[in-house]
């Protein structure tokens, strides 16, 4: 005998009520950016929610996620922008030609002839490790996997145009075709044609211009006077054309910077390096590669006024010796890392050196530093 059992009412269409939208937002929270647009599409609560989350970093590293960025910022609807707090530009992960493969899968921004052949991180922001002493620029790489060859003025005038108001961390660095004009969005509210009066970006943070070759001491002046004090990383390295003057107005406007780089401006002198020490004494790091101006003068006044340094580069200051680069190591009790690559020390002599001043450290109970002798790539 069969025995069926019919339930006295019929199931309820009773709708589930939604989630509160704290409880969305804490979810939201603890989600990988990669998984942001999934639940975006699950409601309209869960859309407001999570499409700001998903804006608030941009990391681009290929041509077509760029174009795609571009376009989806040049349409008229496009109101997302306010919540765009960092613009990331970094090379393409590594590619391959396409020859060594026997079966080519076409993958989106990758160059004609090449494939990726590491994938793309999209749970990275390019931010990870900005108060570290992560690597310079790498101006080795094959044409092919840099990014900023397909970056253009207009593109750059596009994207910051619709997030300048909110931004607080730049990072263009390789985009070759670019110059003021970075410089001028970072300094306004709106694009430079608007109507209405510029006002400084309170919450700028982070510019990271290096190989941007088209910036000029004039547009360097210009953003000094219109960003807030409150910038803490600067990238400025081969900007060639940048001077004593403009570096020393810019640097006075910034007491609070942390981090800066300064890698190949030929024309700077000690004027400069003195600027930097008197006015940022919370430099934590400092890159001074191939400024061939500077001498040991300028390196005792760095260890006079910056004593929070933890990262210092000195690396082909011909003019530098033991006498400079000794009083850095001396003096900077929280110095851990140093580059002293062809710099002006005779590299007979430089193991010598080293053995006294790791000594003299041991000593005063201060910590061992790393010292990094290696060969560096020239431009």
């Amino acid at each position: 005998m069969h025995i069926f059992w019919i339930p006295d009412k019929k199931p309820s269409n009773t709708k589930v009520p939604p989630l509160p939208p704290e409880l969305i937002s804490t979810i939201l929270d603890h989600t990988p950016r990669s998984d942001l647009t999934q639940l975006a599409q699950v409601s309209k609560s869960w859309y407001a929610e999570a499409m700001p989350r998903l804006y608030r970093h941009l990391y681009v590293s290929t041509p077509h996620h760029w174009d795609c960025l571009v376009r989806t910022m040049a349409n008229p609807d496009f109101t997302m922008g306010q919540y765009v707090q960092s613009l990331v530009l970094r090379p393409s992960p590594k590619l391959a030609p396409s020859s060594r493969f026997s079966k080519v899968w076409k993958q989106h921004g990758a160059p004609p002839g090449y494939v990726r052949v590491e994938a793309i991180d999209f749970n990275r922001t390019g931010l990870e490790h900005i108060d570290d002493n992560y690597p310079e620029l790498d101006t080795t790489q094959k044409e092919a996997e840099w990014l900023g060859s397909s970056v253009s003025p207009k593109d750059i005038a596009v994207v910051l145009g619709r997030c300048a108001s909110s931004i607080a961390y730049i990072d263009v660095g390789g985009c070759e075709r670019l110059g003021d004009q970075v410089l001028e969005y970072c300094s306004k509210n709106g694009p430079p044609s608007s109507s209405s009066s510029s006002s400084s970006i309170t919450q700028l943070k982070g510019l990271w211009v290096p190989l941007v070759r088209g910036i000029t001491p004039a547009g360097l002046s210009h953003l000094a006077t219109k960003v807030n004090p409150h910038l803490r990383h600067v990238d400025l390295s081969f900007s060639l054309k940048i001077t004593d003057d403009a570096l020393i107005n810019a640097v006075e406007c910034w007491p609070n910077l942390t981090h800066l780089r300064l890698n190949s401006l030929y024309h700077i002198t000690d004027a400069s390096i003195v600027a930097i020490a008197q006015s940022c004494p919370n430099l934590q790091l400092l890159y001074l590669v191939r400024c061939w101006h500077v001498t040991n003068d300028a390196l005792a006044v760095i260890a006079q006024k910056c004593p929070e340094l933890v990262y210092v580069s000195v690396a082909f200051l011909n003019r530098t010796t033991e006498e400079g680069v000794g009083q850095l190591i001396k003096q900077l009790p929280k110095l851990r890392w140093i580059d002293i690559t062809g710099c002006g020390i005779n590299s007979l002599f430089k193991p010598m050196f080293i053995g006294s001043w790791t000594k003299a450290r041991q000593e005063r109970g201060w910590d061992t530093i790393e010292f990094n002798d290696s060969t560096v790539a020239l431009l």
